[in-house]
Protein backbone atom coordinates (compact mmCIF):
# COMPACT_ATOMS: atom_id res chain seq x y z
CA UNK A 1 0.00 0.00 0.00
CA UNK A 2 1.34 3.42 -0.96
CA UNK A 3 1.60 5.66 2.09
CA UNK A 4 0.73 9.37 1.95
CA UNK A 5 3.74 11.65 1.78
CA UNK A 6 4.02 14.58 4.23
CA UNK A 7 4.62 18.11 3.01
CA UNK A 8 6.63 20.73 4.85
CA UNK A 9 6.07 24.27 6.04
CA UNK A 10 9.14 26.01 7.48
CA UNK A 11 8.60 28.98 9.77
CA UNK A 12 11.73 30.94 10.66
CA UNK A 13 11.02 32.81 13.90
CA UNK A 14 13.93 35.27 13.96
CA UNK A 15 14.89 38.48 15.71
CA UNK A 16 13.42 41.55 14.01
CA UNK A 17 16.91 43.01 13.56
CA UNK A 18 17.74 40.12 11.20
CA UNK A 19 14.52 40.18 9.17
CA UNK A 20 15.89 42.41 6.40
CA UNK A 21 14.98 42.28 2.73
CA UNK A 22 18.39 40.74 2.02
CA UNK A 23 17.75 38.01 4.59
CA UNK A 24 14.30 37.27 3.17
CA UNK A 25 15.71 36.99 -0.36
CA UNK A 26 18.57 34.73 0.70
CA UNK A 27 16.29 32.53 2.83
CA UNK A 28 13.94 32.14 -0.12
CA UNK A 29 16.86 31.18 -2.37
CA UNK A 30 18.38 28.72 0.12
CA UNK A 31 15.28 27.06 1.61
CA UNK A 32 12.69 27.53 -1.12
CA UNK A 33 13.19 24.09 -2.65
CA UNK A 34 12.92 22.38 0.75
CA UNK A 35 9.35 23.51 1.35
CA UNK A 36 7.13 26.54 1.81
CA UNK A 37 9.11 29.00 3.91
CA UNK A 38 7.85 31.90 6.02
CA UNK A 39 9.85 34.43 8.08
CA UNK A 40 8.17 35.51 11.32
CA UNK A 41 10.08 38.33 13.07
CA UNK A 42 9.88 38.81 16.83
CA UNK A 43 10.92 41.75 18.98
CA UNK A 44 14.46 41.82 20.34
CA UNK A 45 14.46 40.85 24.05
CA UNK A 46 15.38 43.51 26.58
CA UNK A 47 18.71 41.81 27.27
CA UNK A 48 19.53 41.99 23.55
CA UNK A 49 20.11 38.23 23.25
CA UNK A 50 19.31 36.84 19.80
CA UNK A 51 17.21 33.67 20.05
CA UNK A 52 16.03 32.24 16.74
CA UNK A 53 13.80 29.21 16.28
CA UNK A 54 13.00 27.22 13.17
CA UNK A 55 9.60 25.51 13.09
CA UNK A 56 9.01 22.46 10.94
CA UNK A 57 5.29 21.87 10.40
CA UNK A 58 4.53 18.33 9.25
CA UNK A 59 1.43 18.53 7.05
CA UNK A 60 -0.40 15.29 6.35
CA UNK A 61 -4.05 16.06 5.55
CA UNK A 62 -5.28 15.78 9.12
CA UNK A 63 -3.99 12.21 9.60
CA UNK A 64 -3.70 10.89 13.18
CA UNK A 65 -0.58 8.86 13.79
CA UNK A 66 0.98 9.76 17.16
CA UNK A 67 -1.28 8.32 19.84
CA UNK A 68 -2.97 5.85 17.53
CA UNK A 69 -2.17 2.25 18.46
CA UNK A 70 -3.28 0.72 15.17
CA UNK A 71 -1.53 -1.19 12.42
CA UNK A 72 -2.40 1.57 9.95
CA UNK A 73 -0.90 4.31 12.14
CA UNK A 74 2.26 2.25 12.75
CA UNK A 75 2.66 1.58 9.03
CA UNK A 76 2.21 5.27 8.24
CA UNK A 77 4.84 6.23 10.79
CA UNK A 78 7.38 3.49 10.09
CA UNK A 79 7.13 3.47 6.30
CA UNK A 80 6.59 7.14 5.58
CA UNK A 81 6.92 9.69 8.36
CA UNK A 82 10.12 8.50 10.05
CA UNK A 83 11.94 8.20 6.71
CA UNK A 84 10.63 11.59 5.67
CA UNK A 85 11.85 13.14 8.94
CA UNK A 86 15.31 11.62 8.44
CA UNK A 87 15.56 13.13 4.96
CA UNK A 88 14.22 16.52 6.08
CA UNK A 89 16.60 16.72 9.06
CA UNK A 90 19.51 15.94 6.74
CA UNK A 91 18.43 18.52 4.15
CA UNK A 92 17.49 21.31 6.55
CA UNK A 93 20.58 20.75 8.70
CA UNK A 94 22.85 21.01 5.67
CA UNK A 95 21.04 24.07 4.35
CA UNK A 96 21.53 25.89 7.65
CA UNK A 97 25.30 25.43 7.36
CA UNK A 98 25.40 26.19 3.62
CA UNK A 99 23.39 29.38 4.17
CA UNK A 100 25.87 30.65 6.77
CA UNK A 101 28.88 29.66 4.68
CA UNK A 102 27.54 31.72 1.81
CA UNK A 103 26.85 34.64 4.17
CA UNK A 104 30.43 34.51 5.48
CA UNK A 105 31.86 34.44 1.96
CA UNK A 106 29.87 37.54 1.00
CA UNK A 107 30.49 39.37 4.27
CA UNK A 108 26.84 39.24 5.32
CA UNK A 109 25.25 38.47 8.69
CA UNK A 110 24.92 34.78 9.49
CA UNK A 111 21.66 33.31 10.77
CA UNK A 112 21.95 30.89 13.69
CA UNK A 113 19.09 28.94 15.23
CA UNK A 114 18.85 27.59 18.76
CA UNK A 115 15.93 25.19 18.34
CA UNK A 116 14.12 23.27 15.65
CA UNK A 117 10.51 22.72 16.74
CA UNK A 118 8.72 19.92 14.90
CA UNK A 119 4.92 20.32 14.86
CA UNK A 120 2.84 17.15 14.49
CA UNK A 121 -0.88 16.80 13.90
CA UNK A 122 -1.51 20.52 13.35
CA UNK A 123 0.55 21.49 16.38
CA UNK A 124 -1.19 19.16 18.85
CA UNK A 125 2.22 17.71 19.71
CA UNK A 126 5.65 19.34 19.39
CA UNK A 127 9.21 18.07 19.71
CA UNK A 128 11.77 20.80 20.45
CA UNK A 129 15.16 19.72 19.09
CA UNK A 130 18.20 21.57 20.42
CA UNK A 131 20.52 22.46 17.55
CA UNK A 132 24.29 22.27 17.82
CA UNK A 133 26.78 25.13 17.65
CA UNK A 134 26.59 25.29 13.83
CA UNK A 135 22.76 25.29 13.74
CA UNK A 136 22.45 21.71 12.57
CA UNK A 137 21.27 18.33 13.82
CA UNK A 138 21.93 14.67 13.04
CA UNK A 139 19.33 13.04 10.77
CA UNK A 140 19.10 10.19 13.29
CA UNK A 141 17.02 12.47 15.50
CA UNK A 142 14.16 10.91 13.53
CA UNK A 143 14.77 7.71 15.51
CA UNK A 144 14.61 9.63 18.78
CA UNK A 145 11.21 10.99 17.77
CA UNK A 146 10.11 7.44 16.99
CA UNK A 147 11.11 6.52 20.56
CA UNK A 148 9.05 9.44 21.85
CA UNK A 149 6.04 8.21 19.88
CA UNK A 150 6.48 4.76 21.42
CA UNK A 151 6.52 6.18 24.95
CA UNK A 152 3.41 8.22 24.17
CA UNK A 153 1.63 5.02 23.22
CA UNK A 154 2.85 2.86 26.10
CA UNK A 155 2.08 5.59 28.65
CA UNK A 156 5.65 5.93 29.95
CA UNK A 157 5.76 9.72 29.83
CA UNK A 158 2.10 10.43 30.63
CA UNK A 159 -1.16 10.79 28.81
CA UNK A 160 -1.43 14.57 28.45
CA UNK A 161 2.03 15.51 27.18
CA UNK A 162 2.08 18.05 24.34
CA UNK A 163 5.73 19.18 24.30
CA UNK A 164 9.00 17.26 24.59
CA UNK A 165 12.47 18.83 24.55
CA UNK A 166 15.44 16.83 23.29
CA UNK A 167 17.64 16.93 25.16
CA UNK A 168 16.15 18.31 28.37
CA UNK A 169 17.45 21.79 29.27
CA UNK A 170 19.38 20.45 32.27
CA UNK A 171 20.84 17.66 30.17
CA UNK A 172 22.16 20.11 27.59
CA UNK A 173 23.57 22.34 30.35
CA UNK A 174 25.39 19.33 31.83
CA UNK A 175 26.79 18.38 28.42
CA UNK A 176 27.95 21.92 27.65
CA UNK A 177 29.59 22.22 31.08
CA UNK A 178 31.42 18.92 30.62
CA UNK A 179 32.63 20.06 27.21
CA UNK A 180 33.96 23.34 28.62
CA UNK A 181 35.71 21.56 31.49
CA UNK A 182 37.46 19.26 29.01
CA UNK A 183 38.95 22.19 27.02
CA UNK A 184 42.46 21.96 28.64
CA UNK A 185 42.74 18.30 27.61
CA UNK A 186 41.55 19.08 24.08
CA UNK A 187 44.02 21.97 23.77
CA UNK A 188 46.90 19.75 24.94
CA UNK A 189 45.90 17.10 22.38
CA UNK A 190 45.71 19.74 19.62
CA UNK A 191 49.18 21.07 20.45
CA UNK A 192 50.66 17.58 20.49
CA UNK A 193 49.04 16.78 17.12
CA UNK A 194 50.41 20.03 15.66
CA UNK A 195 53.90 19.22 16.97
CA UNK A 196 53.84 15.76 15.39
CA UNK A 197 52.51 17.13 12.11
CA UNK A 198 55.15 19.86 12.07
CA UNK A 199 57.93 17.33 12.61
CA UNK A 200 56.57 15.13 9.81
CA UNK A 201 56.34 18.11 7.45
CA UNK A 202 59.89 19.21 8.28
CA UNK A 203 61.21 15.70 7.68
CA UNK A 204 59.34 15.42 4.38
CA UNK A 205 60.61 18.82 3.24
CA UNK A 206 64.19 17.89 4.10
CA UNK A 207 63.89 14.59 2.23
CA UNK A 208 62.38 16.32 -0.82
CA UNK A 209 65.14 18.93 -0.83
CA UNK A 210 67.82 16.25 -0.66
CA UNK A 211 66.21 14.27 -3.47
CA UNK A 212 65.84 17.38 -5.65
CA UNK A 213 69.48 18.29 -5.10
CA UNK A 214 70.59 14.79 -6.06
CA UNK A 215 68.40 14.78 -9.19
CA UNK A 216 69.69 18.17 -10.24
CA UNK A 217 73.27 16.99 -9.90
CA UNK A 218 72.55 14.00 -12.14
CA UNK A 219 70.53 15.96 -14.74
CA UNK A 220 71.25 19.70 -14.60
CA UNK A 221 68.93 20.42 -17.51
CA UNK A 222 65.92 19.43 -15.37
CA UNK A 223 64.20 21.98 -13.15
CA UNK A 224 63.60 20.49 -9.66
CA UNK A 225 59.98 20.38 -8.52
CA UNK A 226 56.71 20.23 -10.35
CA UNK A 227 54.97 23.57 -10.35
CA UNK A 228 51.83 22.19 -12.01
CA UNK A 229 51.46 19.56 -9.29
CA UNK A 230 52.01 22.18 -6.59
CA UNK A 231 49.38 24.46 -8.14
CA UNK A 232 46.88 21.60 -8.37
CA UNK A 233 47.50 20.64 -4.74
CA UNK A 234 47.01 24.24 -3.62
CA UNK A 235 43.80 24.51 -5.61
CA UNK A 236 42.42 21.28 -4.11
CA UNK A 237 43.25 22.55 -0.63
CA UNK A 238 41.48 25.85 -1.39
CA UNK A 239 38.39 23.95 -2.57
CA UNK A 240 38.36 21.88 0.63
CA UNK A 241 38.70 25.00 2.75
CA UNK A 242 35.98 26.84 0.85
CA UNK A 243 33.34 24.13 0.71
CA UNK A 244 33.95 22.04 3.80
CA UNK A 245 31.04 22.42 6.21
CA UNK A 246 31.88 23.37 9.81
CA UNK A 247 31.95 20.86 12.63
CA UNK A 248 29.96 21.43 15.84
CA UNK A 249 31.70 22.00 19.17
CA UNK A 250 30.39 18.62 20.34
CA UNK A 251 27.79 16.07 19.33
CA UNK A 252 24.67 16.51 21.46
CA UNK A 253 23.39 13.47 23.34
CA UNK A 254 19.60 13.32 22.91
CA UNK A 255 18.90 10.39 25.26
CA UNK A 256 17.51 12.46 28.16
CA UNK A 257 14.34 14.32 27.26
CA UNK A 258 12.53 17.22 28.87
CA UNK A 259 8.85 16.33 29.17
CA UNK A 260 6.62 19.38 29.69
CA UNK A 261 3.75 18.84 32.13
CA UNK A 262 0.42 20.67 31.68
CA UNK A 263 1.43 23.10 34.46
CA UNK A 264 4.63 24.05 32.60
CA UNK A 265 6.99 21.95 34.71
CA UNK A 266 9.66 20.16 32.68
CA UNK A 267 10.71 16.74 33.95
CA UNK A 268 13.75 14.80 32.76
CA UNK A 269 13.03 11.40 31.22
CA UNK A 270 15.96 9.03 30.55
CA UNK A 271 15.06 7.10 27.41
CA UNK A 272 17.80 4.52 28.09
CA UNK A 273 16.51 3.80 31.60
CA UNK A 274 12.91 4.30 30.46
CA UNK A 275 12.00 6.36 33.52
CA UNK A 276 12.05 9.86 34.94
CA UNK A 277 15.30 10.91 36.62
CA UNK A 278 16.31 13.70 38.99
CA UNK A 279 18.81 16.50 38.38
CA UNK A 280 21.71 14.65 40.02
CA UNK A 281 21.21 11.64 37.78
CA UNK A 282 21.16 13.90 34.73
CA UNK A 283 24.38 15.63 35.74
CA UNK A 284 26.08 12.33 36.51
CA UNK A 285 25.24 10.97 33.06
CA UNK A 286 27.80 13.21 31.36
CA UNK A 287 31.35 12.75 32.54
CA UNK A 288 34.05 15.07 31.20
CA UNK A 289 35.79 12.14 29.50
CA UNK A 290 32.67 11.32 27.50
CA UNK A 291 32.27 14.83 26.08
CA UNK A 292 35.93 15.65 25.61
Amino acid sequence: MVQPHPSLLLVLDIDESLATRETRDEVSRCYGYVGSTVIRPHETPEDGALVNTMEMHVRLAGAKYLRERTVEADDLWNNSIERWLFNQFHTVGNQMMIYNRRQREEGNVELFFDWLVVHFEDGAFKVHVKLNSVSSLPPDCSKVITQIRQTLNDGSIGAHVADVYIPSPESFTAQASAWEEAEPEREAARLEAERIESEKAAAAEAAAAAAAEENFAEAPDLVPGDEAAIDEESWQEELRRRYQLPMPDFEIDYSIWGVAEPDGTIRAFDSDKHRYVDAEEVKGSFAVAEIG
